[in-house]
């Protein structure tokens, strides 16, 4: 089940719900085996939003018992960051040297983190420094 128009834009909810309704009919003559690799790709999606929820929720709570607990939450300084981004890159360059299977997976992640950082860098990072800022 895709959710995606041909420009690789995300569709709006009603097209999904749509096109679920549209693909929930074409089950009803689908081989049974195309049925349960439907039924697998959905319950993935529901387990992946139920963790993401989870984990979403429940970080701003440990935070709150770690701060309440004396504990000071720092960043990290950003040489130490500069540090762990530099052996992490190193490591990842030497993985895909030797593993053709992780060097596909990690050049299309790595594309894809890329143009995410500029994404986040203009709005989601903004709008994100710009809420902190009315939290005193």
């Amino acid at each position: 089940m895709t959710d995606q128009h041909s420009d690789d834009a995300p569709a709006p909810a009603g097209h999904r719900v749509s096109a679920s309704v549209v693909q929930l009919m074409s089950l009803r003559s689908a081989s049974p085996l195309r049925r349960a690799a439907d039924s697998l790709e959905a319950a993935c999606a529901e387990a992946h939003v139920d963790m993401q929820a989870k984990y979403d929720a429940r970080n701003l709570a440990a935070l709150k018992r770690l701060a309440g607990g004396g504990v000071q939450l720092r960043a990290f300084p950003h040489a130490v960051a500069e540090v762990a981004w530099k052996t992490a890159n190193k490591l990842y360059a030497e993985l895909s040297a030797k593993n053709p299977r992780w060097k596909k997976i990690y050049g299309s992640y790595a594309k894809f983190r890329d143009d995410e950082i500029l994404w986040f860098r203009f709005a989601e990072g903004r709008f994100d420094n710009f809420m902190a800022s009315f939290k005193r």
